[in-house]
């Protein structure tokens, strides 16, 4: 059973050189993993800059409040600034895969603040959330998409079917096996009222849509050309 701790640096402290040597060992075992580890980040290079599309297929209508954006270019180039901070102070060469996530799930959970967005394209999603922490959430799930890509994590874009309103979050590939991540964080009104969408199977997501109820679908989506999810749970337990 693993268990999650908000970590300080503490524990690495007090033996950093044999914590490098561990982890090293762990990134080439779990290589298969992780991907852009060996070039400079470009968010261009992991987000769509396509506008939504409406039903009938042209562009989405600017929308009355949206925010005023710059150039893609300019986009960019904040977006990456703010990964590359973001990374230098969260993500050390030592820093575990499983602690690499945790941080990534964190900081976008508890940075973000959910508001109702316009529809925008990945990159400028991205660059509002970045920028003003405020978002629906697409916001958090291309905040996510663009850190998990800096920190070498594969990932999938996975998108609601059914359901009220449209929902995104993300599949992550995690030692080779491929399990749900929204930091988001839905909370259900049962047993946990903190349930976290963190390295979760599809059983398990599914178990939470039918308690969520409410006509919802909450983690409803389309299975087909994904390739398997993770079967069996981690049952990470969250120090608090």
């Amino acid at each position: 059973m693993t268990k999650i701790f908000r970590c300080g640096g503490g524990t690495y402290r007090r033996n950093k050189w044999l914590a490098a040597v561990a982890a090293l060992i762990m990134l080439v075992l779990g290589s298969a993993s992780l991907t852009g580890c060996s070039k400079p980040f470009s968010c261009l290079d992991v987000l769509s800059t396509e506008a939504p599309a409406d039903a009938d297929g042209s562009a989405e209508a600017e929308q009355e409040g949206a925010q005023e954006l710059p150039s893609q270019e300019e986009m960019a180039a904040v977006i990456d600034g703010m990964v590359e901070e973001w990374y230098s102070s969260h993500i050390h060469f030592y820093t575990p895969q499983l602690q690499r996530l945790w941080r990534i799930f964190t900081y976008v959970h508890e940075t973000m603040t959910y508001v109702e967005a316009p529809d925008t394209s990945e990159l400028e999603g991205a660059y509002i959330a970045f920028t003003t922490h405020k978002s629906d959430c697409f916001g958090y799930f291309t905040m996510s998409k663009c850190l998990l890509a800096r920190c070498g994590f594969e990932t999938l874009d996975v998108e609601r079917e059914g359901g009220i309103a449209k929902h995104f979050w993300l599949l992550v590939n995690y030692y080779g096996q491929w399990y749900h991540f929204d930091p988001i964080c839905q909370r259900a009104d049962y047993d946990d009222p903190y349930w976290y969408c963190f390295l979760r199977t599809d059983e398990e997501v599914a178990d939470f849509t039918v308690r969520l109820g409410h006509d919802r679908e909450f983690y409803t989506y389309d299975h087909t050309g994904y390739p398997e999810v993770a079967k069996t749970p981690l049952n990470i337990k969250y120090g608090r």
